[in-house]
């Protein structure tokens, strides 16, 4: 109701001048996509939703490369009249590519895409894919309750962490699949990368299936074409690590390995880094600067103005289908009031 009366009231249209909107955006999906089911609502808009979401802006705002924007953050030359945004896309999913990169090129937007170098031009899987995966195996070959209840008895042994405990619960009758998934993902999230590891194995094991060789990221040459249209490649780590957990040598590596194979494999690079999960803390901020990058992005929500506060945490508005469904909502997200930390 609050977005709705602030739309129509047209205030949507003169406050925040002056001001960028550095929007953060993960999947683009059709509206049949069979990802729909599998796969967090905080991590997609469909096709036809962000394409409304390019006009709008459009309209209202002066939309900036993420060139532009560091290049006005040093000379802090922004007019008072005007709104800005920058577009930015985390993960390299190939429907970057297939859905979002047509309409990009249709409307002449430029857009900032943050690759994990390692998953490029691979049939990697990021965890979450995969647990949403088993959660979906898990339903169609145990559609009976009491089944899922005696499979899951036998991860008891599956040390003492809450996803065990959470995937019981979750199967419950009145439970929702997507609710279920988000049950469980944040319970993993809590987990190290080992016990997440063997969950997977041991839960893959029980189900007796694989995970199928498909491509969810980009390829290179699907960078390269997007390189020639405007779309600008940052990085995103080189296997996504949450950098909070790991020791400095580790950060490093990560930081110089994904910065080379830009270098190396792209013509359209940006020093530019974003924190895997949107996690930083002050000493991987200096290890990012120290590694030759000009600014990078966390998750923490929020306008920037100019000069900018700070390069190495520059504020971003996560932009997904439920907060942003109709122009009413997205406007309304765009004031940088509502901001909601998406954990990934």
């Amino acid at each position: 109701m609050i977005a709705w009366l602030t739309y129509r009231s047209n205030v949507h249209r003169i406050t925040r001048r002056g001001k960028v909107a550095v929007l953060m955006y993960h999947r683009i999906l059709s509206d049949t996509s069979p990802c729909l089911q599998l796969i967090e609502p905080s991590m997609f808009v469909t096709r036809g939703v962000f394409e409304s979401h390019i006009r709008y802006l459009r309209r209202h705002y002066t939309i900036l490369s993420l060139s532009e924007l560091l290049q006005c953050g040093a000379r802090m030359r922004l007019s008072p009249r005007k709104k800005y945004c920058v577009i930015t896309f985390d993960d390299g999913w190939a429907d970057n590519y297939t859905m979002a990169f047509p309409i990009l090129v249709r409307y002449n937007v430029p857009a900032t895409i943050f690759l994990p170098t390692a998953f490029i031009g691979t049939t990697r899987w990021f965890w979450t894919e995969q647990v949403a995966y088993l959660l979906s195996a898990l339903q169609l070959q145990l559609p009976d309750q009491r089944q899922r209840f005696e499979t899951l008895s036998r991860l008891k042994g599956f040390g003492s962490i809450g996803p065990m405990m959470l995937l019981s619960k979750a199967n419950g009758r009145h439970t929702r699949r997507i609710q279920r998934l988000e049950l469980i993902l944040t319970a993993l999230k809590q987990c190290s990368p080992h016990d997440i590891e063997d969950f997977i194995r041991l839960v893959s094991g029980i189900l007796n299936i694989s995970f199928p060789a498909e491509r969810h990221f980009l390829t290179w040459d699907e960078v390269n074409r997007m390189s020639a249209q405007g779309i600008t490649f940052g990085s995103h780590s080189w296997s996504h690590t949450i950098l909070t957990r790991v020791p400095d040598g580790e950060i490093e590596r990560e930081l110089h390995r994904s910065w080379n194979i830009l270098q190396d494999r792209t013509a359209a690079h940006v020093p530019a880094f974003c924190y895997p999960g949107g996690e930083f803390d002050d000493r991987i901020k200096a290890l990012v600067l120290r590694s030759g990058y000009q600014a990078a992005f966390g998750w923490t929500g929020g306008l920037e103005s100019l000069p900018l506060r700070d390069p190495f945490a520059i504020r971003r508005i996560g932009v997904h289908q439920e907060i942003s469904r109709s122009p009413a909502l997205f406007s309304f997200l765009l004031l940088g009031i509502t901001e909601r930390r998406i954990d990934r």
